[in-house]
């Protein structure tokens, strides 16, 4: 699916064709084809893509409005060896650069989308950094510019079809800022090797991401478990 909106972005960046769900429906059905017939495309997913396309014939208009460039699979980096020997990668589904220079990242989505709490909160950082690092310059040919927008397109072909969020509800150019220092921080505390790094696996959100942990065994956690246990008692 992101190649199929890849080949379509790529196709038409300057203006849409007048048909845009025959096209976009057009380059899908390519893509389908080098599958060899899946019955698993055969029943889901080229039917839901098909009520994406004509979500997306309704909608893109109106995300092309004022927009003179529109890049996709676009790759980026964000420096931060000068602090912490780091670098940061990222490559962003799609940027569209408006008319006064500023940009909106996209990223489509087949599932589901992060939650706005998650996103402002960085339990899910991934539009915040590549926000970030366009504001650093990082994509090559786009330069330095302020973030308009961090936009979720879903593109599962459910209920509508798809549906479009912002990623952050207020300041997206403060967030992507934000992600930047509390990244920073995070790599310079890691980066001492005083640090220690937690085996045990992480609660909240990503509780039930973790209910089997392939590697807890290598790390011996329950037997440090029963031995702190041991001790205490």
């Amino acid at each position: 699916v992101h190649g199929i909106l890849h080949d379509f972005t790529r196709a038409f960046p300057d203006a849409l064709p007048e048909d845009i769900e025959a096209k976009l429906t057009e380059i899908a059905e390519a893509h389908f084809a080098k599958l060899g017939g899946s019955p698993l495309v055969g029943a889901f997913w080229r039917p839901q893509f098909h009520r994406f396309a004509r979500w997306f014939a309704a909608t893109e208009p109106a995300r092309r409005a004022g927009v003179s460039n529109i890049f996709t699979e676009m790759k980026g980096s964000l420096d931060l060896r000068a602090d912490a020997d780091f670098v940061l990668t990222a490559r962003a589904d799609r940027i569209d650069l408006a008319a006064d220079n500023s940009v909106v990242i996209y990223d489509y989505k087949t599932g589901k989308s992060p939650i706005e709490s998650h996103v402002e909160g960085l339990v899910a950082p991934q539009l915040p950094l590549e926000g970030a690092i366009a504001q650093a310059g990082g994509f090559a040919g786009l330069g330095e510019r302020a973030i308009k927008g961090l936009v979720y397109i879903s593109a599962s072909g459910r209920q509508e079809g798809g549906a479009e969020r912002d990623a952050a509800n207020g300041n997206p150019d403060a967030l992507a800022r934000t992600a930047r220092d509390k990244l920073l921080a995070l790599v310079t505390r890691y980066n001492d090797p005083a640090m220690p790094y937690e085996v045990k696996r992480r609660r909240g959100p990503f509780a039930n991401r973790y209910r089997h942990d392939h590697y807890e065994h290598l790390a011996r956690v329950k037997e440090w478990l029963t031995q702190e246990a041991e001790e205490e008692f």
